[in-house]
């Protein structure tokens, strides 16, 4: 990874010179959409989307993305103590799992796509919360050099997801319920033990 940082100034009537750094440009050595087109010659004529989402099997992180009931999740809500969800702590806990699942870790994740679509769920779609969200998104991806930039795509939820904009197949980091209706990459079955303690010990891979 690689920054070029730029700074300017401001001045007022005061005698005194305000240095006011900037973000730094950012430029990544790789991209997860350089990666995917490396796959193999039918992939790279093949157009991806990636989803950057999650579903918490506890509770429900907005009006349209619900809770899995198929693919199990043991995460912070999953695991939590029944008092956790008492009536007056439940909507804290909601909150608190949406912005990290819906919002934060998205963000993160969107920032190594590189120039491909990504979809991001939106928190619920009204309220300054949400829009702060995409703000905050977009201000993420601005540090990157323009032609490794994400093209973000809100939606509501698995249901909303458009296939339209010439995109054939779907990438998704964790499996959503939701998604199964739609052409995955990756069979939602196969990913989800990829994802397992049980693939991880069975693996080889070094403990």
């Amino acid at each position: 990874m690689h920054r070029k940082s730029s700074s300017g100034s401001a001045t007022n009537s005061s005698p005194c010179v305000i240095e006011m750094l900037r973000a730094p440009q950012i430029t990544l050595d790789t991209t997860l959409g350089q990666l995917y087109a490396q796959d193999g010659p039918g992939e790279r004529k093949t157009h991806m989307a990636v989803v950057f989402g999650f579903a918490s099997s506890e509770i429900a992180l907005s009006c349209k993305v619900v809770e899995n009931k198929k693919y199990l999740y043991q995460d912070r809500t999953f695991t939590a103590t029944p008092s956790c969800f008492s009536s007056q702590n439940r909507e804290a806990v909601q909150r608190d799992a949406a912005i990290k699942y819906l919002s934060l870790t998205p963000q993160r994740d969107a920032f190594a796509a590189g120039n491909m679509p990504v979809i991001i769920f939106n928190l619920d779609s009204s309220g300054k919360l949400a829009a702060h969200s995409k703000e905050e998104a977009e201000k993420t991806i601005s540090s990157l050099d323009i032609f490794q930039r994400p093209m973000i795509d809100f939606c509501d939820g698995p249901d909303q997801i458009s296939m339209e904009n010439a995109i054939d197949v779907l990438v998704t980091k964790t499996v959503v319920d939701g998604l199964e209706r739609l052409p995955l990459a990756i069979d939602p079955n196969t990913l989800y033990f990829l994802n397992s303690k049980a693939a991880l010990c069975t693996s080889g891979l070094p403990r």
